[in-house]
C-alpha cells in the first residue's frame, strides 16, 4: 500500500465509505478523482504530485486504483497541467473526475465507480469527465441516464426554477441576453446562476457540447 493512502485520514475515509459510520471530515462535500496510473513505479510520483498540487486530499486504494478525495474547486486547468506533467517525466497515467457529491451520498461514489468502469475506463484520453461519461451513457445505454442523473445534477436535481433557466437557454440557442428577457430575470442573475450550474455539474452550457449533455440530462426522468 503506497504511504499516501496509509494515513490515519485515508484509513478513516475508508470506514466512511465502507463501514457505517457518519462522514468523519467537516466538509459538506467532496469531489473525487479516479488516477488509473499505467507503471507500479510511478505511483509515488504522481500521486506526490496532486498532493502538492491540491493541498487538501485524501488518498486512497481501490479496486487496483487511487482515488483523490479533495474537497474545493479548483481553478486551473488540469488537464493542460497532467498533460505537461506526462511529457515531462514521460509518465502514462489517467483521470477521471467526479461531480461534487454531499457526504450523505456516499452510494454515488460507488455508482459512479461502477459507471466509469463500465463506459470510460478503456478510453484512451488522458482526463475524463462527466461530460465523456454522459455521452458514452447516451451511446450505449441511456437508460443509465437514470443512474447518473441526481449525481450530477446535485442540488439542481429538485430545483424548478434551474431547470426552467436551462430550458429557457436551450430555447434561446444558448444566447444568455434573450434567456435573461424570456424568464424576466436580470442578464446578470443568468450569468451568476450559469456559473452555479457549472460549479455544482461541472457543465458549461454556454458552450454546445456541455448544453447536449445537460439537454439529455433533463429530459430523461
Amino acid at each position: 500500500m503506497n504511504i499516501l493512502t496509509n494515513s490515519n485520514r485515508s484509513k478513516t475515509l475508508m470506514n466512511y465509505l465502507f463501514s457505517n459510520i457518519p462522514f468523519p471530515f467537516e466538509y459538506k462535500y467532496f469531489y473525487f478523482f479516479i488516477i488509473d496510473i499505467a507503471k507500479e513505479e510511478d505511483i509515488n510520483k504522481v500521486l506526490t504530485f496532486f498532493e502538492e498540487l491540491f493541498i487538501d486530499v485524501i488518498f486512497i486504494e481501490y479496486e487496483n486504483k487511487y482515488y483523490m478525495f479533495y474537497f474545493d474547486q479548483f481553478d486551473f486547468d488540469i488537464e493542460s497541467i497532467i498533460s505537461s506533467l506526462m511529457d515531462d517525466f514521460s509518465i502514462k497515467f489517467k483521470v477521471y473526475a467526479s461531480a461534487k457529491i454531499k457526504p450523505e451520498n456516499k452510494d454515488f461514489f460507488f455508482i459512479t465507480n461502477d459507471l466509469y468502469n463500465k463506459y470510460i475506463a478503456n478510453k484512451s484520453r488522458y482526463y475524463l469527465t462527466n461530460l465523456d461519461l454522459v455521452t458514452e451513457i447516451i451511446l450505449h445505454n441511456i437508460n443509465d441516464l437514470k443512474l447518473i442523473r441526481p449525481i450530477i445534477l446535485n442540488d439542481l436535481f429538485e430545483d424548478p426554477q434551474m431547470e426552467i433557466l436551462i430550458r429557457a437557454m436551450f430555447d434561446c440557442d444558448l444566447n444568455v441576453t434573450k434567456t435573461a428577457s424570456n424568464i424576466y430575470m436580470h442578464r446578470n442573475t443568468v450569468i451568476k446562476r450559469l456559473e452555479q450550474i457549472k460549479n455544482t455539474t461541472g457543465l458549461n452550457i454556454q458552450k454546445f457540447n456541455d448544453a447536449n449533455i445537460m439537454y439529455w440530462l433533463i429530459k430523461k426522468k
